[in-house]
Formats: C-alpha cells, sequence, structure tokens
C-alpha cells in the first residue's frame, strides 16, 4: 500500500506542468545576490543566471554595456521543445554589448564558450575578447541578430563536433590576432567540426583572415550550407591597411579533407584573395545564384579535383571584374553561369555597383538591408536567364546572381485574337498594364517560308494602368490551312519578349495561291486552282502597292494554273502576289534574294 501511494506521488509531480523562469541581467543595476527574475532585481552577471536556468527558461540582457574580464562558460543544456534563450530585451531603445576589452589576448580567453545545446541567442554583441568572441563546440543551437568584433581571434568559431546549429542574420567585423594575423576570420566552420551547421543572411567584413573559413584538420567529412551571406573586403584591418592574413571570402575547406559545402545566393565583394574558394576542399562544392565582383579573382576553384563521390557544381552564378581569371576545374559542372555563353556582362547589367552600401544598418527584424548593389538592371540578359536548380525566382526562369529581380511585366497581355473578315485577317488584343512598352512588331508564318515576316507596328501606351485594346488587318491573305501570327512586345530600351501564337485557317472554295521556290533569286513560279471559272487577275506589287507587272488578266475555266516569273530584274525586297477573280482579293508575299 505504501508503494502504491509512493507511486501516485511520483504520478502527481510528474504531471505539474512546471511555468519557465524569466531572469534579467543589468551589468548597471544588477546583483548577483539578488533573485534575477525582475527589472528591479537583476542579476549581475549572464553566468549567474544560466547558473540559475533550466530548459525553457529565458535569460534578457539589458540594452546596456556589460563588462567581463573574464569568459562565460555555458555548458549546460536546454531540450529539443525548450531552448534555454538569452535574448536582448525588447523593451530597451539600444543593443547590450558585452565587452571583454581588459582580457588579455590569449587563447584561452574566449568571450562565451558554448559548449552547451538546445540554446538560443539573439540581438547582443561580442567586442574585444581575448581570443574568439564566441566559440562553439556545442550543437543544435540558433545564434540570431548578433554581431562580433574587434576580436582577437575568429569572430564566431564552431569547432569540437559542433553540429546542427543555425546562424541566423549575424554580423562579424574587424576580427584581428595580433601578431601574425593569421587565424581571425569572420566566422569559421572548421578543425574537428561537425555536420549540419548552416549560415543564413549573415555578412563577414574587414577581418584579418577570411570571411568565412571552413579548414579541417580532422577527418570529420562535415555539411555545411551559406545562404544568402554577404562577405567583403577581407584581409584588410579596420583601417584599410592590408593585414598579414589570407583575405578569401568564402573558403570551403582544406588540407584535402571532404568539407560538403553548399552556398547560394551569396555575395563576395573586394576581399583581397579569392572571393569563393576551394582551398584543396576534396568534398561536394555546390554554387548556386553567387555573385564575385573585384575579387582576386571572383571564383578560385582549381586546386585539385573532389574525391569520387563528390561534385563541383556552378549554376547561375554571376562573375564581374574579377582583378584575375575565374580558374575551375574542368570535372565541374557549369549550367548558365555569366561567364558562359552567350552571356556578356558590362556594367549596365546593374542597377549599383556602389559597394558603400554593404554596411547599411540591418533592418529592425535583423534581415538584411534592402540594397541596389549587383542587382539586375532591367532589360538585362541575365534576368530569366538561368536554370531552375530549386531555388524560389520570379519570371519563366531564374536570375543569375545572388539576388532575384522583381520587376513588373512589360505589358500584362489580357488576350490575343485573329478573325477572318472580308477576305482580312483581323487581329485584336487587349493589355491590362504596360511598362515602358514601345509597341509591337506583327509577324506571320505561313507554312513552307523559311522564317517569320514583319508585316507592320503598332505603337504602344508607355506606361498605363488602364485597359487598352489594340488591333491589327492583315490585308494579304494568304490560303493556307494554319497562318500564324505573333506579337513582338518592344520595350523602350530595346528587349522584347514574344506573345504566345495564334493561327487562322483560309481554304478558299474558289483558289489558293502559292509560289515556289519562296523566297526566290531569278525565277518563281505562282501556281492557283479555280474549282469554278471566274474572271482573273494576276498581279505583282513591290512593298509600297505599287504595280509592277500584269502576269494574267483573263476569264478562266475550273482548274489548275502555273505561270513562271523573271524576277531577275528585282532589287532585293518584299513583294507580293495579288490574285483577283470575280470579287475576292488574295494575296501573297514573297522574298527576293
Amino acid at each position: 500500500m505504501k508503494k502504491l501511494a509512493y507511486l501516485l506521488l511520483i504520478l502527481v509531480i510528474n504531471s505539474i506542468s512546471v511555468s519557465a523562469a524569466t531572469y534579467y541581467v543589468s551589468y548597471i543595476t544588477g546583483n548577483d545576490a539578488n533573485n534575477g527574475t525582475s527589472l528591479a532585481t537583476p542579476f549581475k552577471t549572464i553566468t549567474k543566471a544560466v547558473s540559475a536556468s533550466v530548459a525553457g527558461d529565458i535569460i534578457y540582457l539589458r540594452g546596456e554595456t556589460h563588462i567581463y574580464s573574464t569568459r562565460i562558460n555555458i555548458s549546460k543544456s536546454g531540450t529539443s521543445t525548450n531552448r534555454i534563450s538569452l535574448l536582448a530585451y525588447p523593451g530597451d531603445a539600444t543593443r547590450p554589448i558585452l565587452n571583454f576589452s581588459s582580457m588579455a589576448v590569449n587563447s584561452s580567453n574566449r568571450g562565451i564558450d558554448m559548449s552547451g545545446n538546445y540554446w538560443y541567442f539573439k540581438g547582443f554583441d561580442i567586442y574585444k575578447a581575448g581570443d574568439n568572441g564566441m566559440h562553439l563546440s556545442g550543437s543544435n543551437n540558433i545564434i540570431e541578430f548578433c554581431a562580433f568584433y574587434e576580436n582577437n581571434d575568429t569572430g564566431l568559431q564552431l569547432d569540437g563536433g559542433a553540429s546542427n546549429n543555425q546562424i541566423i542574420n549575424c554580423d562579424s567585423y574587424y576580427n584581428l590576432d595580433p601578431p601574425d594575423e593569421g587565424d581571425a576570420d569572420g566566422f569559421a566552420v572548421k578543425l574537428d567540426v561537425g555536420s549540419g551547421n548552416s549560415f543564413r543572411g549573415c555578412r563577414s567584413w574587414q577581418n584579418a583572415d577570411d570571411g568565412w573559413d571552413g579548414l579541417l584538420t580532422s577527418a570529420t567529412n562535415p555539411s555545411t550550407t551559406y545562404d544568402s551571406c554577404w562577405t567583403f573586403l577581407n584581409g584588410y584591418r579596420k583601417d584599410m591597411t592590408p593585414s598579414l592574413g589570407n583575405g578569401n571570402g568564402f573558403k570551403t575547406g582544406g588540407n584535402n579533407l571532404v568539407h560538403n559545402a553548399t552556398l547560394r545566393n551569396c555575395l563576395a565583394v573586394y576581399n583581397r584573395k579569392k572571393g569563393f574558394d576551394q582551398n584543396n576542399n576534396n568534398g561536394s562544392m555546390i554554387l548556386y545564384n553567387n555573385t564575385g565582383y573585384k575579387n582576386n579573382p571572383n571564383f578560385g576553384f582549381g586546386n585539385n579535383d573532389p574525391n569520387p563521390g563528390y561534385v563541383m557544381s556552378f549554376t547561375n552564378n554571376v562573375s564581374f571584374q574579377g582583378l584575375s581569371n575565374n580558374s575551375i576545374r574542368s570535372v565541374a559542372t557549369q549550367t548558365t553561369n555569366s561567364w558562359q555563353s552567350p552571356f556578356s556582362v558590362s556594367t549596365a547589367d546593374f542597377v549599383s555597383l556602389d559597394t558603400s552600401v554593404l554596411r547599411s544598418p540591418r533592418n529592425a527584424d535583423g534581415s538584411l538591408p534592402a540594397i541596389n548593389f549587383m542587382k539586375l538592371a532591367q532589360g538585362s540578359d541575365l534576368i530569366d536567364g538561368g536554370t531552375n536548380v530549386g531555388l524560389a525566382f520570379n519570371g519563366s526562369k531564374p536570375d543569375l546572381g545572388y539576388a532575384e529581380s522583381n520587376y513588373p511585366f512589360p505589358v500584362e497581355l489580357l488576350s490575343f485574337a485573329a478573325t477572318i473578315k472580308n477576305n482580312n485577317v483581323e487581329l485584336s488584343w487587349k493589355t491590362a498594364t504596360e511598362f515602358q512598352n514601345k509597341g509591337w512588331d506583327i509577324e506571320r508564318y505561313i507554312p513552307g517560308d523559311i522564317a517569320w515576316q514583319k508585316l507592320g507596328f503598332v505603337q504602344g501606351k508607355g506606361n498605363s494602368s488602364s485597359i487598352n485594346n489594340y488591333s491589327f488587318t492583315d490585308a494579304r491573305l494568304v490560303a493556307a490551312s494554319n497562318i500564324q501570327y505573333r506579337l513582338k512586345q518592344i520595350d523602350e530600351n530595346g528587349s522584347f519578349k514574344y506573345s504566345n501564337i495564334v493561327s487562322v485557317k483560309f481554304i478558299s472554295t474558289k483558289t489558293e495561291l502559292l509560289n515556289y521556290p519562296n523566297p526566290v533569286k531569278n525565277t518563281t513560279t505562282a501556281k492557283f486552282n479555280l474549282t469554278s471559272a471566274a474572271n482573273v487577275s494576276l498581279m505583282l506589287f513591290n512593298s509600297n502597292g505599287q504595280m509592277l507587272q500584269y502576269i494574267v488578266n483573263a476569264h478562266l475555266a475550273a482548274g489548275e494554273y502555273s505561270y513562271q516569273l523573271n524576277t531577275s530584274a528585282l532589287q532585293t525586297g518584299e513583294y507580293f502576289l495579288k490574285l483577283m477573280l470575280d470579287d475576292m482579293i488574295i494575296n501573297r508575299s514573297m522574298l527576293k534574294l
């Protein structure tokens, strides 16, 4: 009976829902002797708040400078359903800054040494640590909207088996390690790091060594993803003098080990060395929709082939004004990149090449600033020029480069139709909106012709948000089973798009007129058939409507007729055969070569 009561007591205790606790940390007003549970009684240090917290708890940092002279160690863990959170207090106007400037420069003097799992960090800065701003060996953590700067080694470094961590909308800059300056990267995923780590919306600039470093020392075979990240001016100190470090943008691996790297929608600009760097990586390197500008070179993947079973793939990337030529192994798969036919890149392809905007303030939610740098200008052939690799895109196909354009379609065509009326073809179309619309070339194709023929031009409305109706009459009707028409819509800058094709069928019960060959050189044969007797006139006209020759003018019985026409005296151009029988007129165009 006592055992049963004991078991019931355990069940009751386990069924009690324990609410998550909230703690506050203020360097100015706090005291570690406080209970830390209110704004009025905050802790003074993060270390004390961490020691008090359990899974599901939240620690708020007040928006002030928090001064530390010793490392903050975090080894405890949350769970997959109840993370422990260390967040900027949302009620403050300024960001919390963890200032470690009183620390000595030493490899053990990291700002935060994080070996715990299932934490969520957001909204604070780490400044002037004696080594890494943050060293992360734990797993399944989220670090969002944090900044790491002027630390004495890499701003944020992942190693020691760190896996499945998400780094979101973070900045890392001005990190420099004296005296050799060869290790301080913005972000590092290196040494014996684990797999599944990802960076999204992060920026890294003016770090002494690299923007991102994936150099391995152990065969852990990790996979790392870089999504919509920017790196620029690495290999330069804060004062813009060249550092002693490497100065690459994205270094995917090294030491001939396998580090699988996927980079998509990333941007590398003005790094002292390579923008995107293989660095003896033997793993898979997949680069989709990235942009390199003014690096040396933009893409450097010429060191060695990946190991068997791994791939090197480049799709929809843009390289412009690299300080040396790209180097890419011949085994690489390359598809619709700017350096491949039919593309030719110039400054006209971009809205702006102003690099100063790259370090613009982030949006309030931490996302990257909206800038025009190297976004594609309307009319660029890089727009809709790419290959679908599964990333979101606007238009008919993906754009090339790191930023997908979203221009309004030049013309929203509501309808396009062709009908036969009074032996003419009446074309009609309707638009809902027009943007920089110069107008339309009207084109026709008749089976047997070698190319589409331009019939005329209709002026557009330029810019319009109201419904507009257009029409065009083809008075040169030809007897054929499938006469096709299309509209060539032309923008004011000369770019163009074709409409869908419409077709009509016109088989006269009396006749059909053909000529062959078409185009012609010295002679052509005009042929028609009559299903009944008729008064027939067959004439040749030039493109100005001037009659040049009567070929036949007579009353003819039913039957087939053919007449050979000598065209050797005609100049190159477009001409028309006009067949008149009783009240019907049939035209047939032909080209003289």
